[in-house]
């Protein structure tokens, strides 16, 4: 039997041999009962879910923020001052986010105190290297002093408490 179908949904539906681009409809041969695409499930926002979080109570909430991806944090900052406005969930977000840079602060310190660390340790092999490959270490106070310096460096950027 012919009927018509209209694609109401955003993507191509195919009827029988036929296919229907979003928005148009077509005559078409079917059976007696058209199966039409079933609706995708709804997926919630960011928005939604912070929204939802928003509703708890500030300890709920508090609990909940270490958790959260910056973005979600960011939007719940700003739905939380357009609506409560509750100032210890705010004072709250704020520290998460404090806590957040803080910690993405130590470990670019980390990194960077790694990094100039091995330049340390082969700062001090090059000037060893050298003052070994010269003998006599009386006669060369300059590559003395070096290592001695590359040595100081290494032990400065060794020390957990510097």
């Amino acid at each position: 039997m012919q009927r018509y179908v209209e694609n109401k949904t955003p993507n191509t539906m195919y009827v029988g041999n036929s296919s229907i681009p979003p928005g148009e409809g077509r005559m078409v041969e079917v059976a007696d009962v058209i199966s039409q695409p079933e609706a995708l499930p709804h997926v919630p926002s960011v928005d939604e879910l912070v929204a939802e979080l928003l509703k708890g109570t500030v300890a709920k909430v508090s609990e909940a923020l270490a958790g959260l991806t910056h973005e979600a944090l960011d939007r719940a900052e700003l739905l939380e001052r357009d609506g409560a406005n509750r100032t210890t969930l705010l004072a709250a977000i704020g520290a998460e986010k404090l806590q957040r840079s803080n910690a993405a602060l130590e470990a670019q310190a980390q990194a960077d105190r790694a990094e100039q660390l091995a330049l340390a340790v082969t700062d001090l092999n090059a000037a060893q290297a050298a003052l070994d490959a010269e003998g006599d270490t009386d006669k060369h106070p300059a590559l003395e002093a070096a290592v001695a310096e590359a040595r100081a460096r290494v032990a400065a950027l060794s020390d957990p408490a510097a």
